[in-house]
């Protein structure tokens, strides 16, 4: 009978970085067995890139074909993992057999280490005039590791105007429509009430996962905008 099994301490995955695994089959049976079949099939967002040895295969189902064991004997299969951004912990499932022998069913479980959050907020004035309100550019930039989708509260009431990808304002906030991916970003054109003599600027917060950011954007003067009142 055959048997496989990972190594003592699980694999850790950090995503974009190729990291080995060695499965390692044993005959515990009474004699020879006959030429090894193992068959993985990795968690979602983890794929084998190569293995090391040219008996296995790569991709989201990987299998690695080896010589007969004999009795007490051992091989092993070294494979190369990766991890895509976003992927998450999972378990490894196989199943080992030759000819002759029953088919034996294995696991292995998987850790993807996080990659830390990051996001970057900018803003600044709109060019050309305003009369309902101040028009401002946003700029949102997601500078951490792992996709997400970025929330960015404002200090007052806020309406879109324009933006480089599907952008939600609604009250005080607005919210990217999908995931921003590690160095992507969006720009928006966001429109706010009149201020004030004395509020003459705009607070605003970037939330994208755990990471924050902020920026405070100054109203600049415009000629006849007391008259405009």
């Amino acid at each position: 009978m055959l048997r496989a099994s990972g190594p003592a301490t699980p694999p850790v995955l950090t995503p974009g970085a190729a990291a080995p695994l060695t499965l390692t089959v044993r005959n515990t049976g009474t004699g020879p067995s006959g030429p090894v079949t193992a068959t993985l099939t990795l968690p979602p967002g983890i794929r084998a890139t190569g293995a090391r040895a040219a008996s296995c295969g790569g991709g989201s189902t990987v299998t690695c074909r080896g010589a007969a064991i004999p009795e007490g004997g051992s091989a092993t299969f070294t494979l190369s993992l990766l991890a895509d951004t976003g992927a998450a912990d999972g378990v490894i499932t196989g199943s080992v057999g030759a000819e002759g022998s029953p088919t034996t069913r294995f696991t292995i479980p998987v850790t993807v280490r996080r990659l830390a959050d990051g996001v970057r907020l900018v803003g600044s004035h709109h060019p050309g005039p305003w009369h309902e309100g101040p028009a401002l550019d946003f700029t949102v930039r997601n500078t951490g590791g792992n996709p997400g989708v970025a929330v960015v509260r404002f200090d007052k009431p806020v309406r879109l105007l324009a933006s480089s990808a599907p952008v939600d304002c609604a009250g005080n906030t607005c919210t990217t429509r999908s995931a921003l991916a590690p160095g992507a970003e969006v720009t928006f054109v966001a429109q706010f009430p009149r201020p004030g003599w004395q509020d003459r600027s705009i607070s605003a917060t970037a939330v994208l996962g755990g990471a924050t950011d902020s920026a405070v954007v100054r109203i600049p003067w415009w000629p006849g905008w007391l008259r405009e009142r």
